[in-house]
């Protein structure tokens, strides 16, 4: 994200939509919380990496689309990472795998005008890779994602839980 487009960010009337979660440290899970506009501009403004802001942006995305079990992996501490982030969910069918697929772009395009470098596996629809240089995202099919595992592969990493919308009006009923 360049500097451009945080300020856009920061002076946009949609900035719930943009990026609405912050992280809290609890015996080394890190959850996420729903914030308020006036909560969101703080957190933005304490300068959370780009890579970081971009990345929850995706994990957004996914969310809007209903994505399964979405996970945020930070990279930054492997030296060996090939980027700072990986956001991987899963998707039921590949139907809804693109539709994932379309909701991440739209919801980073929307946020920050940007296009991802590459994306990967969209005809398919059973492994979507999208690349942000900082960030890459993996849409799974269900069984793809068993099968690949990319969460061990990649454990050295912290990874980062999401807090869906879906997951929270589930557990109010």
């Amino acid at each position: 994200m360049t500097a451009n487009a945080l300020s856009k960010l920061l002076k946009s009337k949609d900035l719930h939509f943009a990026c609405p979660f912050y992280y809290s440290y609890s015996k080394k899970k890190t959850y996420f919380c729903i914030l308020n506009t006036e909560q969101l501009m703080a957190k933005i403004k304490a300068k959370i990496s780009e890579s970081e802001a971009l990345a929850k942006l995706a994990a957004l995305g996914m969310d809007n689309k209903k994505g399964l079990d979405i996970v945020m992996l930070d990279l930054r501490e492997i030296e060996s990472a090939p980027t700072n982030f990986f956001v991987i969910c899963s998707g039921n069918v590949p139907s809804h795998v693109s539709a994932i697929c379309d909701g991440v772009f739209e919801t980073i395009k929307k946020a920050t005008g940007l296009n991802p470098n590459r994306i990967e596996g969209y005809e398919n629809a059973e492994w979507i890779l999208m690349d942000y240089f900082d960030i890459v995202v993996h849409i799974f099919l269900k069984d793809k994602r068993q099968h690949y595992r990319l969460e061990e592969l990649w454990a050295d990493g912290k990874e980062i839980k999401i807090e869906t919308n879906s997951a929270k009006s589930n557990s109010k009923e």
